[in-house]
This record gives structure tokens, C-alpha cells and sequence, in this order.
């Protein structure tokens, strides 16, 4: 459960997307009943979330039709279906590199990522797109980042391009707090990241591992929490100055053993000091004395950590 697996992120993607087009399906015949272009826009949203990956917009407008229904508010309802009716739904090359902006993501859609990334009231996220001198030295950056994951265990490679569709760039603002990356199951396939704050080869693939594990857990949960925990109890965090609800601190101390992993590559003996592999083991030993006397496991939740928790007992 914890080792990368390419074919069990493969089977994740997939479930994720026949969930969300069973749920469009469920709410296309009642909508169609109120909006004529209904039954178009979610028909060509499923058939395509049906035939294979998909851009991560797609997951935007689903979760804000679920939203705008919710509130009844008719003309956010018509605004996804407009942009349903009209998105390229071609499946983006994995680890695709994209700006925060709509030319990248498509009409629209750049307030909507934005919006699904500042996720959490507690804890503000003001991300912006890159100039385009920033874009390119990260795009070409993501491609040095990728040929190290690759080169460290072609499975974590190929597990990454199963659950990353795009890797959305970006640049912290504003006067809320910096931001290092984020990824959300609103987003699916979708891993946002700070350019600025991953500067070189070696720090962006860690970004990207870090990421792609929250997205192995989201995925793997359906976008659950991993623990039965109440979301107001607050603990300390392995990786944040910030207390984290006990979801969270689960999701960093899985990331933190991930990123252990790809640090003690036989392939990267010459990338990562004996310093940072020791730091991350501290860390994961911060996270699990909280995991351990405070977490209370999902049947998921408990196979995937429990996995971790053995990984570093061998480590």
C-alpha cells in the first residue's frame, strides 16, 4: 500500500472519474427538466470522463455545478453548463506544465482553480500566475524534476503520470501567507505549485512527490477524510508551523515517508545529504507520536498509514 504503484493509480483515476460521471448522470435528467442545454453539456462531460483522463477543469465545473445547485443559485448553474458546452476536454499529456491563467485552463477557469485552491478559511492561499519568463524556467525545470523521479524509481514516474494530469504554476500574493503547493479533489489530476519556492531541479521534484502523494490518498479515499477525527481538533504538523486538523497531519506524515523514499534511491545518493534524509526521518517521527496517540483510521486511512509506518520501521 505504500510502495509507488502505477496500475493502482491508474485503477484511483479511474474510479474517481466513473464517480463524478455517475453523479452528473444522477442530476442530468431532473436538470434537463429546468435547462434545455443541460443534458448536452453533462452528456459530453461524462462521455468523456467515461472514455479516460481528463483535464482537471472538468472537476472544477463539477464541483461548482454541485455547489450552484446547493445554493440554488440558477445563474451559476448556467454558467458551468455554458462552459461545459464549450471546453476542450482533450486529455493533457501527465505532468503537463500550465499557467494559473484561462489561456492555459480555458475560458474562466483560472478564478475557478483559484477559488477551489483557497479551500480552507483558516488558512489563506492568494496564488497568481507566473510572468511568462517564470513559466518557461519552470516548465523547464519540471522537465530536469521528472527525469530525477524517473531516474530515482521509474514506478514512482509512471505512478505520478497516472495521478497528475497538470501542474499548475503559480506565485504566492498579496499579504496572505506563502504557500509552497497545493492539491485538492475538487481539482483531481491537478497539483498546484510555487514556482518561486521550488527553484531548481531537485526541490521541484520534491514538490511534485509531495503532491502526488496527497493526491494517492485523495484518490484512494474518494476525497474522505483518512480518520473518523472531528475536522475543529487542531495538532501539531510535521510540515507546517500551523495546526492541522488530524486528516491533515495523517496526509503530511504519509507525504513526509514518500518523500523519504525517493530521497533513499540508490539513484540519488549524490542528490540528497545524509542531513535531509535524517530530517525527513524526524519529521516523520514528529508526525506519527501525534498520529499514533490521536488518530482514529478509516478502514483507508489505517491500510495506507499503516503501510507508511512500516516502510519507516524498515527504513
Amino acid at each position: 500500500m505504500f510502495l509507488p504503484d502505477p496500475d493502482r493509480a491508474a485503477a484511483i483515476d479511474r474510479a474517481v472519474r466513473l464517480g463524478v460521471a455517475d453523479s452528473l448522470s444522477e442530476i442530468r435528467a431532473p436538470l434537463a427538466l429546468q435547462v434545455e442545454s443541460a443534458a448536452p453539456a453533462l452528456d459530453r462531460l461524462c462521455d468523456a470522463l467515461r472514455a479516460g483522463p481528463v483535464p482537471p477543469a472538468v472537476f472544477a465545473l463539477y464541483t461548482d455545478l454541485a455547489h450552484a445547485l446547493r445554493d440554488e443559485d440558477p445563474g451559476a448553474v448556467m454558467s458551468v453548463l455554458t462552459t461545459a458546452g464549450t471546453i476542450d476536454l482533450r486529455p493533457p499529456g501527465p505532468v503537463q506544465a500550465v499557467n494559473l491563467t484561462d489561456a492555459d485552463l480555458g475560458a474562466g477557469m483560472a478564478d475557478r482553480f483559484i477559488r477551489h485552491i483557497d479551500d480552507d478559511p483558516e488558512v489563506a492561499i492568494d496564488a497568481r500566475p507566473l510572468a511568462a519568463d517564470e513559466l518557461d524556467a519552470a516548465t523547464r525545470r519540471l522537465g530536469e524534476a521528472m527525469s530525477l523521479v524517473d531516474a530515482a524509481d521509474p514506478s514512482l514516474g509512471r505512478e505520478l503520470r497516472a495521478l497528475v494530469r497538470q501542474v499548475v504554476f503559480a506565485k504566492g500574493g498579496g499579504e496572505a501567507p506563502d504557500f509552497g503547493g497545493t492539491t485538492t479533489f475538487y481539482l483531481w489530476g491537478a497539483n498546484v505549485i510555487n514556482a518561486l519556492n521550488h527553484p531548481d531541479a531537485v526541490t521541484l521534484a520534491e514538490g511534485i512527490v509531495h503532491e502526488a502523494a496527497h493526491a494517492l490518498l485523495l484518490g484512494a479515499s474518494l476525497g474522505e477524510p483518512l480518520v473518523h477525527n472531528p475536522g475543529g481538533e487542531r495538532y501539531a504538523s510535521p510540515l507546517r508551523p500551523d495546526e492541522r486538523p488530524m486528516d491533515g497531519i495523517v496526509h503530511a506524515t504519509f507525504v513526509v515517508a514518500r518523500l523519504h523514499y525517493f530521497a533513499t534511491r540508490p539513484a540519488m545518493a549524490e542528490v540528497f545529504s545524509d542531513a535531509q534524509i535524517a530530517d525527513y526521518m524526524h519529521q516523520f517521527r514528529l508526525g506519527d507520536e501525534i498520529v499514533a496517540e490521536h488518530a482514529i483510521f478509516t478502514p483507508v486511512g489505517k491500510a495506507f498509514y499503516d503501510a507508511a509506518r512500516q516502510y519507516m520501521s524498515g527504513a
